[in-house]
């Protein structure tokens, strides 16, 4: 099982390196229903490469996701368990000596 931490409202890319003949298509699920592009989600995928991009992260986007994979030759599933963790702050502690 693979486990990918998004920060809340940042942008999320996930990339999985894939191969096969003839090239596979992609399916992408979350909590096991269909996933489409469109609003804040990008899925896509070049020669090897698939892509789930998702934007603003939000805590609703944390879910088990699974991207399927299909040729000729079978189905591949990969299960990914996104977890979304709280917002990023950057805190700068200065000391001063006067």
């Amino acid at each position: 099982m693979n486990s990918i931490n998004f920060i809340l409202q940042f942008t999320g890319p996930t990339h999985y390196l894939v191969t096969g003949t003839p090239r596979p298509t992609m399916r992408w699920t979350k909590n096991g229903s269909e996933l489409f592009d469109g609003g804040s989600l990008d899925l896509h995928q070049s020669a090897e490469v698939c892509v789930l991009h998702i934007t603003n992260v939000r805590r609703a986007d944390a879910a088990e996701y699974e991207l399927q994979l299909s040729n000729d030759s079978g189905t591949e599933t990969v299960p990914i368990t996104v977890k979304v963790i709280g917002k990023c702050y950057c805190f700068l502690k200065v000391h001063r000596t006067i």
